[in-house]
């Protein structure tokens, strides 16, 4: 894993690509795929590792301040629980955030603030349980690493949940695209 990101990030870094070549370009897309992790710290359950496919469309309103929209799903993991087998995935999830960004040389650092709504899918022994919703404040930090003036990099942390001991959070590689 660690030299398929490596190879990944070598294939942008290098590249020419300054801060003003995509100023001029507010809206854009992207997609990632998102190790997710789900922790019950009351012990109820177990951490469960998913794997998901994140979407996102954002708007900047200039350098230092944009929007962002992400939605997303993932697979489910299974965990032995009081002797059942027991799935947990995520049906689907949408954010929508603030987004504070700081110029680099060929990319672009930024924190996100928002708000997160999940909805859990969970299955034991033939039983199923579906439409588990949760929402809470979010919050993550990124980079965006620019290999031409509208194509990057993009690697961020995001902690989607927070509520009641339960944590859903998530590491992102992926790319974003500029229009």
């Amino acid at each position: 894993m660690r030299r398929f990101v490596l190879l990944l990030v070598s294939m942008f870094v290098p590249l020419s690509a300054s801060a003003q070549d995509y100023e001029g370009q507010p809206l854009y897309w992207g997609l990632a795929i998102t190790p997710m992790q789900y922790d019950d710290a009351v012990g109820a359950l177990e951490t469960f590792d998913l794997v998901g496919v994140t979407g996102r469309l954002g708007l900047d309103f200039g350098r230092y301040l944009g929007v962002e929209a992400q939605a997303g799903t993932t697979s489910s993991d299974e965990n032995l629980l009081a002797g059942t087998d027991f799935d947990l995935g995520v049906d689907n999830f949408v954010s929508g955030y603030l987004r504070l960004n700081i110029p680099i040389e060929r990319g672009r650092l930024y924190a996100l603030a928002g708000w997160t709504a999940v909805e859990f899918a969970a299955d034991a022994n033939q039983f199923s349980i579906d439409d588990d919703y949760q929402e809470d404040l979010s919050w993550g930090l990124g980079v965006e690493l620019y290999g031409n003036e509208r194509t990057a990099l993009d690697i961020n942390y995001i902690r989607y949940l927070d509520e009641d001991e339960t944590v859903l959070e998530g590491v992102s590689l992926g790319f974003v695209r500029r229009f």
